[in-house]
């Protein structure tokens, strides 16, 4: 009757998707393990509340002054209310929203946000020199990944990534096709906003820590525009 998400990302598109196919309400939370804050769903709304009870909560610009206008972007800064040992003072969570204004009938009067689109680090900047989540065109359900083992995305210069995909050697599939449905797919979502390089590699390896981090930034994204 209901779905909860938690944990990573949900964008607007994949919430659709879940209420067509489920016929119901999705509700969204977001919170850190710092437990600075916590932001929720409401019946009548898909923004993101954020009890004042937990932490104050703050969208910043680039130069630190406040987001005030409402479908502005910033990122997320929060002070939590919870930890009197080592309380979080104006954390900078790296995370990038868009300020919210539904004061709908039931909705409480919080500080809310229309969306989470994700992380600063998980950012790309186009041809035209604008910061663009990555994250909703590589992990969108329809994106076809067979063949695909890993893959590693590094920007060093506006408009131009190059990609290191390492492939499936078991399957009889032609590695050179694999890497070309690939960037027709890329080319796909993106347009003509972006070159792309790809390049077969086996060299597509974990962090030291055993993580995958699918976006190698070179470039300077704490200017978003």
């Amino acid at each position: 009757r209901k779905i909860f998400c938690d944990c990573e990302t949900l964008f607007p598109d994949q919430r659709l998707e879940f209420e067509e196919f489920f016929g119901c309400k999705v509700f969204n939370i977001y919170g850190h393990t710092e437990g600075a804050c916590i932001g929720i769903t409401f019946p009548g709304s898909n923004n993101l509340f954020f009890p004042p009870v937990v932490g104050y909560t703050e969208l910043l610009k680039p130069d630190g002054s406040v987001v005030t206008e409402p479908g502005e972007k910033g990122e997320i800064c929060v002070t939590g209310f919870n930890n009197t040992v080592s309380p979080f003072i104006r954390y900078r969570t790296g995370d990038i929203g868009i300020l919210g204004n539904d004061t709908g009938t039931g909705l409480p009067s919080w500080f809310n946000l229309e969306r989470v689109e994700g992380r600063l680090q998980d950012y790309v900047i186009n041809k035209n020199g604008e910061a663009i989540p990555f994250g909703p065109a590589l992990f969108d359900y329809n994106f076809d990944w067979r063949g695909i083992v890993r893959f590693k995305a590094i920007q060093e210069e506006a408009g131009s990534i190059r990609f290191l995909i390492s492939v499936n050697q078991a399957l009889n599939i032609r590695p050179e096709s694999i890497k070309n449905d690939f960037e027709k797919q890329m080319c796909q979502f993106f347009g003509n906003l972006f070159d792309f390089d790809i390049e077969i590699s086996n060299e597509v390896d974990l962090s030291p820590i055993g993580k995958f981090r699918y976006l190698d930034q070179k470039l300077d994204i704490n200017s978003i525009s």
